[in-house]
């Protein structure tokens, strides 16, 4: 293993080692690999005890297999990236972005943010294959490696060995944007590589829809289906229950929607119902080019800022976007088992909640913070934390909408 120390220690007085960054070594005989052929690998804050959070990182995903830099989904882009090779990881993990830096919230380290996790050893599983930790394609194509399930495999393989992963007295499998989805699709993969140890998953959103477009077009099934059938080759990878349910279409199982129902392991979903990723790129409020820049944002002019409010949208795009989170609302409310299952969704515009300091501390539904109620369902169940979806409808109003 490759070792670099952060410079920074841990804050907050908690009682943890400095992150460290570990890239994996001798992983041949899994094939694992970053786009580029470098090595997968992760960084880690050892805690205290035998408590685990497993944090999938996120960070959109590639499916254009063209070897051209044109195109915003280009895997050749990305390869050049963090999120494609690892020769461009620093001693510290990203510190900037909505749904791939590190590490607020849940992944604190400071016991006033985070009194419940503080302590415990935080894994940030960086990534660096565009599938979601889900790419199975065994050779190199045009130059490029799409290694996601052999990457994440290395990483457990690693913290087994050296960590002592498998003895560990809790587990929480989470990940935000394309790692919350990763932790939809890997969940059961998860607890299979760790018999006997207590896990659950935290899944931040990962709820991409398969839902049309403002025009009626099937986006977001294309993109996803392109990549899962033509270039990632994930159809042995991801949940084999909810294969076995859809054999004719086994593509639906790249989507929570579909995959959720399926999941043995105990998920908690947060997710926000009007989120804004998915406003732009799956509903395509403002129109869309797949293969070309976005439109200049209208409707959606500064979606991603706290408050939004939709005064520059018509009332059909206000419509859609409404309906989008009636459908949100309806597709977890429907996947999510009662007996073991929980969720906590606001209606808010926001993307990811739990890896942000604000949202994890302040944000509440029905009186419940968001870690609270988290807490009380990983120690208690879903009887003591049933699920908390949002009936509103969108309004910047809204609380813990208005929260800064």
């Amino acid at each position: 293993m490759i070792w670099l120390s952060l410079l920074a220690v841990a804050v907050g007085g908690s009682s943890t080692s400095p992150l460290e960054l570990v890239k994996v070594s001798n992983v041949e005989h899994r094939g694992a690999a970053c786009l580029d052929g470098s090595p997968p690998g992760y960084f880690i804050r050892r805690g205290q005890g035998k408590k685990f959070i497993l944090h999938a990182q996120g960070g959109g995903w590639c499916w254009d297999t063209a070897e051209r830099a044109d195109s915003g989904h280009s895997c050749h882009t990305r390869a050049v990236t963090g999120l494609g090779s690892s020769k461009y990881w620093t001693a510290s993990p990203p510190s900037t972005g909505t749904n791939w830096y590190c590490c607020g919230g849940i992944l604190s380290d400071d016991p006033v943010e985070n009194p419940r996790f503080y302590n415990w050893t935080m894994v940030f599983i960086n990534y660096c294959d565009g599938s979601s930790f889900t790419g199975n394609r065994s050779e190199t194509f045009n130059g490029l490696r799409y290694r996601g399930r052999a990457n994440l495999d290395a990483v457990l393989d690693d913290l087994i060995a050296t960590e002592g992963l498998r003895s560990a007295s809790q587990v929480v499998w989470t990940g935000g944007s394309a790692g919350g989805l990763a932790t939809y699709l890997n969940a059961d993969h998860v607890a299979s590589r760790l018999p006997g140890v207590p896990i659950h998953a935290l899944a931040d959103g990962g709820f991409f829809q398969d839902h049309l477009t403002l025009s009626g077009e099937p986006y977001a099934r294309s993109i996803y289906t392109k990549g899962f059938t033509e270039l990632w080759q994930s159809g042995g990878t991801v949940n084999e229950a909810c294969v076995a349910a859809n054999p004719t279409e086994p593509w639906k199982c790249i989507f929570a929607q579909y995959t959720l129902p399926h999941i043995a392991t105990p998920v908690y979903v947060v997710e926000g119902m009007y989120d804004p990723w998915q406003l732009e790129f799956t509903l395509q409020l403002d129109g869309g080019a797949p293969n070309g820049p976005s439109p200049p944002a209208v409707c959606l002019n500064n979606v991603w800022a706290v408050g939004w409010k939709p005064t520059n949208c018509s009332k059909a795009q206000l419509n859609g976007m409404l309906g989008f989170g009636q459908d949100m609302r309806s597709n977890i409310t429907a996947g999510l088992h009662p007996h073991k299952d929980s969720a906590f969704v606001p209606s808010c515009v926001i993307h990811c909640q739990t890896i942000l300091s604000v949202p994890w501390t302040t944000w509440a539904l029905e009186g419940a913070r968001l870690q609270d109620h988290f807490y009380q369902w990983l120690v208690n169940g879903s009887a003591a934390a049933p699920p908390l979806i949002d009936s509103r409808e969108y309004s910047p109003n809204n609380g813990p909408c208005t929260h800064t």
